[in-house]
C-alpha cells in the first residue's frame, strides 16, 4: 500500500483527535496535520518488515506492540495493544462435547507452515500412526477427526483450533526456548504476565508423557480462556491505549500507562 490510498482526508476538524495506526510494514508517515501516529508492531522487526523501517518514522511517533515476544525486542504487558475476534460465539470451535470427546479419532495432522525444524515425517511414522499433512486453509473438519495435531509453527494460531477441536495439540519445540518463554512468545504472553499466569491449558509443548497428559487434561479449558484474553485486549489494552494516545495529543511526551516513543525504542539508530 502507499500513502495516497491509506491515509485520512488532510482536513480534521480541531475538536476532533485523529489516530492514525501504521503496521510495522508500513514505513511512511500520512502528511494529515495534526494527526497522532502510531507504530503498531505486529511481528518485530526483522521478521515481516526490515529493522530499517524504523528509520523512517518520526521519532516521536507512538510504538504499541501485538504481543510480547521472547525472541524479539523485551515487550512489557502495559504496551500491547491486542485487538482479538476469534473464538466467538457459533464459530468452527464451538463444537458439542459429544464431537470435542469423541472416541472415533485416529490419526496426527501436522502442519510445517513457517516451521524451520527438520522434516519430522519419519518420527512420527515411528510412532505408528496415520499421518495427514494439513497445506490448505480449512482444516476443520480434519482436526475435528485426528487424535492429534503437531506443528513446526510454534506461534500459529492453528494450535488453538486443534485443541478447541478436540485433538492434542502439540508444539514443536523450539530450540533453547523453554516452555514459559515460549509461552509469554504468543499472543497470549501479555495476558499471561498481567495475571501472573505460566502456563497455557490445552496445548503440550513438546512429546513428553507429562506434556500430552497436561494436554489431554486442559483442553476443554483452552476456549474459555481464548475468550478472556480476547476480553482483556478489548477491555483492558484498548482502553490503555486511547489514554494514553489523549495524553500525547494533551502534549505529554512520557510517563504513559504503556505507549512508547519511537526515539526511546529504536534510537539512537542501531546499523541497519
Amino acid at each position: 500500500s502507499n500513502a495516497a490510498s491509506v491515509c485520512p482526508p488532510e482536513y480534521v476538524p480541531k475538536e476532533k483527535l485523529l489516530v492514525i495506526i501504521y503496521p510495522e510494514v508500513f514505513e511512511f508517515t500520512c502528511d494529515t496535520p495534526g494527526a497522532i501516529h502510531v507504530r503498531w508492531i505486529l511481528a518485530p522487526l526483522g521478521v515481516k518488515a526490515p529493522l530499517s523501517n524504523a528509520l523512517k518514522w518520526g521519532d516521536d511517533d507512538l510504538v504499541f506492540n501485538y504481543a510480547s515476544y521472547y525472541d524479539g525486542m523485551d515487550v512489557h504487558h502495559t504496551n500491547v495493544l491486542q485487538v482479538i475476534c476469534n473464538p466467538e460465539e457459533g464459530d468452527v470451535t464451538d463444537i458439542s462435547d459429544e464431537v470435542f470427546f469423541s472416541k472415533n479419532r485416529s490419526g496426527i495432522a501436522w502442519m510445517m507452515q513457517k516451521g524451520h525444524h527438520e522434516d519430522m515425517t519419519s518420527t512420527l511414522e515411528e510412532i505408528g500412526y496415520d499421518l495427514i499433512e494439513i497445506k490448505g486453509t480449512e482444516p476443520h473438519d480434519i482436526m475435528q477427526k485426528m487424535e492429534c495435531f503437531v506443528t513446526h509453527e510454534p506461534y500459529t494460531y492453528w494450535t488453538w483450533i486443534a485443541a478447541m477441536s478436540g485433538a492434542v495439540s502439540v508444539v514443536r519445540p523450539v530450540p533453547g526456548v523453554t516452555k514459559y518463554q515460549w509461552a509469554m512468545g504468543t499472543f497470549m504472553g501479555a495476558y499471561l504476565q498481567h495475571y501472573g499466569y505460566s502456563d497455557i491449558p490445552g496445548v503440550a509443548y513438546g512429546w513428553s508423557d507429562n506434556e500430552i497428559q497436561y494436554a489431554q487434561t486442559t483442553m476443554k479449558d483452552l476456549r474459555s480462556k481464548l475468550l478472556e484474553v480476547k476480553q482483556w485486549g478489548a477491555e483492558v489494552t484498548v482502553p490503555r491505549f486511547a489514554r494514553d494516545c489523549y495524553r500525547y495529543g494533551q502534549g505529554e511526551r512520557a510517563n504513559f500507562e504503556g505507549a512508547k516513543l519511537v526515539k526511546d525504542l529504536y534510537r539512537p539508530a542501531q546499523s541497519f
